[in-house]
């Protein structure tokens, strides 16, 4: 996922995981960027499919991202 150039250091956000097999994997975690970039642990992603969303907010204007992963 690359954010748009509008992104910011007051860029604030939730990345959201739904695992559609099993709601009680489901997490979210807030938005943390360095360098335009989040890193997020293969730990807490299991095999199968993922439904991402990402929700943020920059300069009063609401953003959303969404895509299926599917991890092998």
């Amino acid at each position: 996922m690359v954010l748009p150039k509008t992104v910011t250091d007051k860029t604030t956000g939730i990345v959201r995981f739904y695992r559609p097999s099993n709601k009680k994997l489901d997490f979210e975690i807030p938005l943390q960027l360095t360098d335009s970039k989040m890193m997020i642990s293969k730990d807490r992603l299991l095999q199968g499919r993922w439904n991402l969303k990402v929700t943020w907010q920059t300069n009063n204007t609401p953003y959303l991202f969404k895509e299926s992963l599917e991890l092998l």
